[in-house]
């Protein structure tokens, strides 16, 4: 059988064959470049579209834990991209993207609930002297968005679902955060009543001379001058307590008022005591609200660096310390004075008992013990008079005081204590100090006691004691009998 050779052969050997080929291939490409047209053209409209619907910028809220929601916005958005590139639907999309949109959404409406009780605070808080209104609103962020990591101690963003947007975080960031100024002192003296009152000092002239002065000054209540050897050195200090430790005077070391290291005559840096507020104030500092949030929040850092208990004594003299330091550099602290003319007006004898006559006493020294170096031993004066203080708070009175009227001096033991029998405990060391100097003290330790009757030291009676007149003997019956019989 022949080979059927035309099975080999192409029927459409002509150029109309040729034509129709080509044909076919030009509507399949043309196919193919629409149908990628339409493609790209539902990929972007896609991709805008969910642009458009994770766009953050109306979801911020301005919080510290915005980056972390614009991380999570972008993981959204770019997986979105992807599953759009890779031809999935929109619906499938939303399904991929639901659980990180609802994580934001829930962040975002609990943000703006929590934004507003902040602002709500900060329109309260932002009134009040001693409150620093940035430092409250980035640590109430950081209280309510942010944690630590127990295992790294790393702070991380907080489970949104922990979250409580009905819990007052602003009452937790007063207890716990660091968000007080100390200027809520000075508030607390310009709240104080002024104080008047004339001293005796002496004041230097142009010639640099000194003479006698009576000083008329006018000062916080809370604030009394500065004196030196008797001399009133034209500022005012915090009245004061010294801190003591095992019984030691602590010094620390003293600066001017620049600031500057103050050089002793050996070359080193002279040392001063440590200053503190009297146990009086101490409580009215902390009872006063524009003060006391400021030193329990210090006193706590303290403790905590130190690692001791907040209500322990080391602390509680660390606060006051602290306290005397911010009041003695507050502008409310200043006072005025000015040199007041003298009247002298006649002595009066009162009873030292009184205390509530506005003329100073005249006290007679003659019926004092007279000591073997010199001066009059005035303790019994001093019976219930507060000499010195120790910075537990405890009175404790002098256990003896000389004074010295030729000198005007007054000697005496400090920090003496006595039990309940009258008996001393503690001695401590003898202290001499110039009469004006131990009166700006005495009314120092005794707040709101007028104390002027022991002005009367400074104009004091003194010579011999005057004679005792013997009383004429009583006579006996029997005496009177003998001796009229003997008349007889």
């Amino acid at each position: 059988m022949a080979l059927p050779v035309d099975r080999f052969v192409t029927p459409e050997q002509t150029m109309e064959g040729l034509y129709r080929y080509s044909g076919r291939l030009e509507q399949n490409r043309l196919r193919d470049e629409q149908l990628k047209k339409e493609a790209e053209a539902k990929r972007f409209a896609s991709d805008k579209f969910f642009a458009n619907y994770l766009d953050p910028k109306d979801r911020f809220t301005g919080t510290k834990a915005d980056p972390v929601i614009a991380e999570q916005l972008s993981e959204a958005l770019t997986q979105a991209h992807q599953l759009s590139a890779r031809g999935a639907t929109d619906n499938e999309i939303f399904m991929a993207i639901t659980p990180i949109v609802n994580r934001v959404n829930d962040y975002s409406q609990k943000a703006k609930q929590l934004q507003e009780q902040k602002k709500q605070a900060l329109e309260v808080l932002g009134k009040q002297k001693g409150i620093d209104p940035l430092k409250f609103s980035s640590e109430f962020d950081d209280e309510v968005f942010m944690e630590t990591d127990p295992k790294t101690g790393i702070k991380k963003m907080r489970d949104i679902s922990t979250i409580d947007p009905s819990q007052n975080y602003a009452d937790l960031v007063m207890k716990k955060r660091d968000i007080f100024t100390p200027g809520g002192f000075d508030q607390f003296l310009a709240n104080s009543k002024p104080i008047t009152d004339i001293i005796s000092t002496r004041v230097t002239d142009a010639r640099k001379g000194s003479r006698s002065a009576k000083i008329s000054i006018s000062a916080p209540e809370y604030m009394v001058p500065v004196m030196q050897n008797g001399v009133f050195q034209r500022r005012f200090e915090p009245r004061h307590e010294l801190y003591t430790d095992n019984g030691e005077l602590a010094y620390q070391p003293e600066f001017d008022l620049d600031g500057n290291p103050v050089i002793g005559t050996n070359g080193q840096q002279s040392k001063v005591p440590i200053k503190m507020v009297t146990k009086d104030d101490w409580n009215a500092l902390k009872r006063d609200p524009s003060t006391g949030a400021y030193i329990r929040q210090e006193v706590r850092k303290y403790a905590n660096k130190l690692g001791v208990d907040p209500s322990s004594p080391q602390a509680e003299h660390f606060g006051r310390a602290l306290a005397w330091k911010i009041l003695d550099e507050s502008p409310q602290s200043k006072g005025t004075f000015s040199e007041a003319t003298e009247q002298k007006a006649q002595p009066i004898i009162i009873n030292n008992n009184s205390g509530s006559s506005k003329t100073p006493t005249q006290i007679d020294l003659r019926e004092y013990p007279d000591e073997p170096g010199g001066g009059k031993n005035i303790t019994d004066l001093m019976q219930g008079i507060k000499v010195t203080g120790l910075p537990t708070g405890k009175t404790l009175l002098a256990e003896k005081v000389v004074y010295n009227p030729t000198t005007k001096k007054v000697t005496f033991k400090e920090f003496a204590e006595r039990n309940g029998e009258g008996k001393i405990i503690t001695g401590g060391q003898e202290k001499t100090l110039t009469l004006t100097t131990f009166l700006q003290n005495i009314r120092t330790n005794n707040p709101g006691v007028d104390m002027k009757f022991i002005e009367g030291l400074r104009d004091a009676i003194t010579g011999a004691a005057p004679p005792k007149q013997e009383q004429p003997k009583q006579e006996t019956v029997a005496e009177r009998m003998r001796r009229l019989a003997g008349k007889k």
